[in-house]
């Protein structure tokens, strides 16, 4: 071999070495059957919910508020409390593990930023009509949040078909008002 091809030989050697032994690192990190180990996660209770921050947030684009779920309040407390504690600043493997049985999540949203940034995560704008968001700060200061999002059904007050009135046709009264027409006819529903 010419020298040449030894020097280049000798580069990739040390570059592939190089590269595996930071990827194993990695992989020890990650890979391990406990978690990393991080500080005490503080989670915040302040006299405004997560779910009204986000609620003000919709109102003020002129959207709709979402419809307070407490169960998808609770699961969203209880992700954003385990994403702080592992510094997850996105999605979790499975972030539906947390909604508690019974309840129902269509869509999940989260952040993971500093407090003075204010709300932010996925779903927050979306056409969804029941919701439940919280919080948690994690031991970097940084403030993960939580948001569930779910329909109510085929329309927006969970009817597939509604009248609403003394005929409703509804298995339950229209949640956001007064709803008319058929769904197939694309109904509408207008606040009370």
């Amino acid at each position: 071999m010419n020298r040449l091809t030894r020097i280049c030989a000798v580069i990739y050697c040390m570059t592939w070495l190089i590269g595996n032994l930071e990827a194993g690192n990695r992989r020890r990190y990650y890979a391990t059957a406990e978690p990393p180990v991080v500080m005490q996660t503080q989670t915040v209770t302040q006299t405004t919910t997560a779910t009204e921050t986000v609620n003000a947030l919709r109102v003020s684009r002129g959207l709709r508020p979402f419809i307070v779920d407490v169960r998808l309040e609770e699961a969203a407390k209880n992700c954003a409390t385990y994403r702080a504690r592992y510094r997850i600043r996105g999605h979790t493997a499975n972030d539906f593990q947390f909604v508690p049985p019974g309840a129902r999540a269509d869509s999940g949203g989260c952040a993971a930023w500093e407090p003075g940034f204010g709300w932010g995560s996925c779903c927050t704008f979306d056409q969804y009509t029941h919701g439940g968001a919280a919080w948690a700060i994690g031991d970097d200061g940084l403030r993960y949040m939580q948001l569930f999002v779910r329909n109510g059904g085929g329309l927006a007050c969970g009817c597939s078909e509604c009248k609403c009135g003394p005929d409703c046709n509804c298995a339950r009264p229209c949640c956001c008002g007064t709803c008319t027409g058929l769904a197939s006819l694309g109904s509408s529903c207008t606040d009370q």
